[in-house]
């Protein structure tokens, strides 16, 4: 028997995640949007996210892996070979979808044949779950100059047409910048982008060391580096590459000090009451979902 094709496939790939990894499966279950499928892709966990992966007896939810840690880029690469979808959306496996966004993706790329990428806005989650902040509450300025300066989607936003990530597959070469880069030749090569200014993700910006923070400073300048010539020229590429090690040199002083969690913060706008309100009522209705 052929395999059922779902309209939209849901890319998540995890790594040690048995603190989070349920929520986020969760929350994909609980879509009201229905055909779906997940694809659990295991990078290598040496906890118990496997198991926790294997436990749920939903058909539309398909699990694989490899045994050795390859990356998100190269994790990703390989879902998108594995999906049945027209659709592909991409999902961390700390992150919790709105119980609505795929249907609302999906309603945009229907109506837009024209539109390849769609990412949205996105309530931010400290570590202890408190609602922090909104990023991408407005749509984007698509230029190819703008997005190499500034990025264009929250990542694990992003909505697309499974054909055109097989035709763009992310460098496996960058780790932690495998977006901006992506976003940057996507742009480059005429794709048409859209966004929901409705949040559709809970993000979890968890402290992550200033180790990481160099390693996501390193790979901008190397796509500063690819991409700056053409996009803005030698001499201004030359100034987002100095911005880029002076960030990393700024957060290593601020880590020392212990305000790591405020500059996380301030990466965020601040939430209004019935923007707060509603952030609170979706981690509630997740919390129920669990019990």
């Amino acid at each position: 028997m052929t395999p059922h094709s779902p309209i939209a496939s849901v890319s998540l790939p995890f790594f040690n995640a048995r603190k989070t990894l349920r929520a986020a499966v969760y929350s994909v279950v609980a879509q009201s949007f229905e055909d779906w499928e997940l694809i659990l892709y295991d990078d290598g966990s040496v906890d118990s996210s496997l198991e926790i992966a294997t436990s749920f007896q939903d058909r539309r939810i398909r699990v694989c892996g490899v045994e050795t840690n390859q990356g998100l880029s190269r994790s990703f690469n390989t879902i998108t070979t594995l999906a049945r979808g027209k659709y592909l959306a991409r999902m961390d496996a700390d992150d919790l979808m709105h119980p609505d966004r795929l249907a609302e993706q999906v309603r945009l790329l229907e109506s837009h044949p024209e539109i390849d990428l769609v990412g949205s806005a996105a309530y931010v989650l400290n570590d202890s779950d408190t609602p922090i902040g909104i990023r991408c509450a407005h749509a984007p300025d698509t230029s190819p100059a703008v997005i190499l300066r500034r990025g264009l989607f929250m990542h694990p936003t992003v909505m697309g047409r499974t054909d055109w990530f097989r035709r763009n597959p992310y460098d496996e070469t960058l780790p932690r910048a495998e977006d901006r880069e992506l976003w940057c030749r996507a742009a480059k090569g005429g794709t048409k982008f859209g966004h929901i200014s409705k949040p559709l993700l809970l993000y979890r910006d968890h402290r992550g060391g200033v180790r990481k923070y160099l390693r996501s400073c390193r790979g901008d300048a190397l796509v500063y580096r690819r991409h700056g010539p053409e996009l803005v020229g030698g001499f201004a590429m030359r100034g987002l590459i100095a911005e880029a090690y002076l960030k990393g040199v700024v957060y290593c002083g601020a880590a020392a000090m212990g305000l790591e969690a405020r500059l996380l913060r301030a990466r965020n706008r601040p939430l209004t009451k019935e923007q707060f309100q509603d952030a609170t009522a979706l981690l509630n209705r997740f919390r129920r979902l669990r019990q």
